[in-house]
């Protein structure tokens, strides 16, 4: 199930995908592998700012739009 979760999450790459759930393999107990979708939840949230991030930056250089466009 723990993977099934990381595995949704559409803004990890796999090798971060396969990374989570390889910690997964790892534990022991539910807190612990809860613990690890927390983390992966966290990663693909860091992810998806870093990208809106990256996009607005690509807007603000685009010149024929106007402050109210972009």
């Amino acid at each position: 199930k723990a993977k099934g979760e990381i595995d949704k999450l559409p803004n990890l790459t796999k090798e971060e995908k396969d990374d989570f759930k390889g910690q997964v393999d790892t534990k022991t107990d539910k807190p612990g592998v809860d613990e690890v979708v927390k983390a992966a939840k966290e990663k693909d949230k860091k992810n998806l700012d870093e990208y809106k991030e990256k996009a607005k930056g690509e807007i603000d250089k685009l010149p024929n739009l106007t402050k109210e466009e972009k």
